[in-house]
């Protein structure tokens, strides 16, 4: 049997294109990466008709129309995927390329410094309440008694306009801290503050209903109280220099195409809510019971 022979010479292999990335397959968060179509065999005029990035969680970018013909496509990466690329070579249809591309987490923990812990400061109204307004039963730290004011927080959010990952928000740098660190302290719980002075316990010649604070109890809750406020300075530092801290922003992300400014203040709510679990689980379990009656200031004679 003679087979028929095949012809050669007659047609033409379908033209294919590929994709050219500078970094060629990781990049790290925030950088800028080039993407170019070109022919896969070295030679040939490309025409390119579409272009769209998809990422690993699938969200698909397609690029504007009056930008499709462009063999390039370039900008700065925070979320990885997969780049495609549809097109001609030299007037003929090739099939669409495709390039997978991989975002590097940066490692920053060490890049966040919280402000060291300041000097407390004995304060009155309208800081504090003077005198303070507690009673026996009272927890000594809701307020009456001290106050931490954290530093306050600057950050850089990052917006990527144009480019594969046109739409997305995330944190561009660690954040700052700079201004409003306090710790207060009421003036009550000074030594020489009539406050503090009236507190003198039991009195002869007055009968007393519940037992009256001494000196002694003004001196352990100005003790308590020193000791809790610097504790919220410790917990406040140690969360934010924290790795878990750092790994929580680095993932902060958020494809918004609508470029709505609120979407910004959301990237930064899960630290937030993890400080102030933290800070409340303390509070909820570091407090001085008032166990005496203390006199206003009127009955210290």
């Amino acid at each position: 049997m003679r087979l028929n022979a095949i012809p050669t010479g007659d047609c033409q292999q379908q033209p294919k294109l590929k994709l050219e990335c500078s970094p060629p397959d990781t990049i790290t968060r925030g950088s800028e990466i080039f993407c170019e179509a070109v022919p896969d065999g070295g030679a040939g005029e490309v025409e390119t008709t579409a272009w769209r990035f998809t990422t690993d969680d699938g969200v698909t970018i397609t690029r504007p129309a009056d930008e499709v013909g462009e063999a390039t496509w370039s900008g700065a990466m925070v979320v990885g995927g997969t780049f495609t690329v549809e097109g001609k070579i030299d007037g003929r249809q090739s099939p669409p390329a495709s390039h997978k591309v991989f975002v590097r987490a940066r490692v920053w923990t060490d890049s966040i410094d919280y402000p060291a812990a300041p000097q407390p400061r004995f304060v009155g109204t309208p800081d504090l309440p003077y005198p303070p307004i507690v009673k026996l039963g009272d927890r000594i730290g809701d307020g009456d008694f001290g106050q931490y004011l954290p530093a306050t927080m600057r950050w850089e959010k990052g917006r990527i306009t144009g480019g594969p990952n046109d739409g997305f928000v995330y944190i561009a740098a660690p954040p700052t801290f700079a201004g409003n660190l306090a710790i207060h302290v009421n003036r009550a719980l000074q030594p020489d503050d009539p406050f503090y002075r009236a507190q003198r316990g039991m009195r002869p010649g007055r009968r007393y209903e519940f037992v009256p604070c001494d000196q002694s109890f003004m001196q352990s809750a100005a003790q308590q109280v020193l000791s809790h406020e610097a504790r919220h300075h410790e917990i406040e530092e140690t969360h934010w220099q924290s790795a878990e801290t750092a790994s929580t922003l680095e993932r902060a992300l958020r494809y918004d195409p609508s470029r709505q400014a609120v979407v910004d203040s959301l990237l930064l709510d899960p630290v937030i809510a993890e400080r102030n679990r933290l800070q409340k689980v303390f509070d909820d379990g570091n407090k001085l019971h008032i166990r005496c009656e203390l006199h206003p200031i009127e009955e210290r004679g």
